[in-house]
């Protein structure tokens, strides 16, 4: 509820932005399983036991559960009924251990958003609220997306301190990218003519939505077609975690008479093999077992006919920690097609921060802000942060000072002796500290991955937002880093303390020093073999 009220009010418009709840009740009726799935994996030589389970919530024999009820206007309510929530959710066990309990956590994600379905009763069914139903449709789809659909996931473990330091616990919450898709959308035919044309058949003003994981894009639009051809403006660059991720493509009529400025033409959707006379969705397998630029059929939501095709061509990258991957000649470069033009790709962990009160330590926001010549900036943001927890079983009766020295000597590079020698702690006492870092209260724990098309000459700097800052307080930013420095050492990879400082402007509640428990990591492009992969997706079950 607290959740989707702010939401629903954000995406509405006058007057009815005032909506809020009057009940919210969801019942207590536990979900149905249709199917479970169990397998092994081995993903990034990070071993588990996988879990694919059909849900169903609430029921289907258990009838109406919830009493959700709406008020849209002041004295007139909207009631929601017979809702219901079905998809499949993925359950890795994961880490395994040696020793007991065996697993360490569970990692709890979803390939594609659920179904949502439910009906309107009340003054909705007399009054036909524009937008009501659509609205609160995409708010819980979003939510839920940002939860829990890859590349989100759900972390719960119950590792120790000193078994979490021998865990990536950053990828464990935030998975890292598998391969990298180059997908094109190279025309569409035969599509619903939805526009009145003086001067013969009906006509659209078609363009593509491709939606893959967390990354959303539009081709432009043909004007008067219905066989629009986008070519090299259709192709786009997508991150893919899971091979059975969803390939969620739309086309729609540009319409500048509708409110919204557009109307569904139709969604990529396939024969479902398990329930003959059914669609589904399509994965990346399904993509990746056909020849290239094959025709796909695009079926209306509500009738599911179909409703033309589209033509899809596809290139895939692996990613290699290769410092000769990333100094090979131009010519060697994958090829840019319109705006797919990635070179590599920039991992970022964004640990802990030191140098905020614990009041404050909850709700912060990092942006990595990155550079790239000829190109806007691209600003990429973690979640809010959370108040990191105290140590736990922790009996350090240091003085806080005292903790502060060591880890700052220990961020420049000194040893546990040296830190010992001069703090007067025993070596244990100093890596107690080192391994609590009990004054890094601000956590996110948090992977960005971001597709580079210049590596060598981009730029990438951090900045801190904290929500208590007046506007026009003077930004919190570490000094601008060249992703080139990479690439002097050869893991690619670098591993630091990274300080941040209040710039020009107003003073706000706290002004640093700050410092970041931080990671940068650089991969390259390797151009993967499709048939190979063809045949990997042909054995893959979804």
């Amino acid at each position: 509820k607290t959740s989707i009220e702010p939401e629903l009010q954000a995406s509405l418009p006058a007057p009815l932005n005032e909506i809020k709840f009057k009940t919210f009740d969801l019942g207590n009726l536990p979900p149905s399983f249709t199917h479970l799935n169990v397998s092994k994996t081995n993903r990034k030589n990070n071993p588990g036991v996988e879990l694919c389970i059909g849900v169903t919530w609430p029921p289907e024999e258990k009838g109406d559960s919830v009493d959700i009820r709406l008020e849209v206007l002041p004295g007139i309510e909207v009631g929601i009924q017979q809702l219901k929530i079905s998809g499949e959710v993925h359950i890795v066990l994961r880490p395994l251990m040696e020793t007991l309990p065996i697993v360490g956590g569970l990692q709890v994600t979803m390939v594609a958003p659920p179904i949502i379905r439910y009906n309107l009763s009340g003054a909705a069914r007399l009054m036909k609220f524009p937008f009501l139903k659509s609205t609160v449709n995409s708010v819980i789809t979003k939510l839920l997306t940002d939860l829990l659909v890859v590349p989100n996931r759900v972390f719960v473990h119950w590792l120790t301190l000193e078994q979490q330091k021998e865990v990536d616990m950053a990828s464990m919450q935030y998975p890292q990218p598998e391969f990298i898709v180059r997908l094109g959308v190279l025309e569409a035919r035969n599509l619903e003519g939805k526009d009145w044309n003086p001067l013969g058949n009906r006509t659209s003003d078609p363009f593509a939505r491709i939606h893959i994981g967390d990354k959303l894009y539009s081709t432009p639009v043909i004007q008067k077609t219905v066989t629009p051809k986008w070519g090299d403006d259709g192709w786009f660059d997508f991150l893919v975690y899971l091979p059975e991720q969803i390939v969620e493509i739309e086309l729609f009529d540009h319409d500048w008479l509708r409110l919204n400025g557009e109307e569904s033409l139709g969604s990529l959707m396939m024969q479902d093999e398990k329930n003959e006379g059914s669609l589904r969705k399509v994965a990346v397998t399904d993509i990746l077992r056909v020849p290239d630029m094959s025709w796909w059929k695009i079926y209306h939501h509500k009738k599911m006919e179909e409703a033309g095709e589209i033509c899809i061509s596809v290139q895939a990258f692996a990613l290699d920690c290769s410092k000769a991957l990333l100094m090979r000649p131009k010519e060697q470069i994958p090829r840019a097609i319109g705006k797919a033009n990635a070179q590599a790709l920039l991992s970022v962990q964004i640990r802990v921060l030191r140098g905020l009160p614990r009041k404050l330590a909850a709700g912060a926001v990092m942006k990595c802000i990155v550079r790239q010549p000829g190109l806007p900036d691209e600003e990429h943001k973690t979640k809010p942060s959370k108040l990191r927890p105290e140590p736990e079983e922790s009996d350090l009766k240091i003085h806080p000072m005292v903790e502060r020295m060591v880890e700052y000597m220990s961020s420049e590079g000194k040893k546990s002796k040296e830190i010992a020698d001069v703090s007067g702690l025993e070596v244990s006492e100093v890596e107690a500290v080192l391994l609590q870092r009990p004054l890094f209260y601000t956590s996110w724990s948090q992977s960005l991955h971001i597709a580079l098309s210049n590596p060598l000459e981009a730029v990438v700097e951090l900045e801190l937002f904290l929500p208590s800052d007046h506007k026009s307080a003077g930004k919190i930013r570490s000094t601008p880093r060249n992703i080139r420095d990479l690439l002097d050492g050869e893991s690619l990879r670098l591993e630091y303390i990274e300080k941040l400082q209040r710039g020009e402007g107003l003073k706000g509640e706290v002004n640093g020093p700050f410092e970041l428990d931080f990671e940068a990591k650089l991969t390259g492009l390797l151009a993967s073999n499709l048939e190979e992969l063809r045949k990997e997706a042909s054995d893959l079950k979804l």
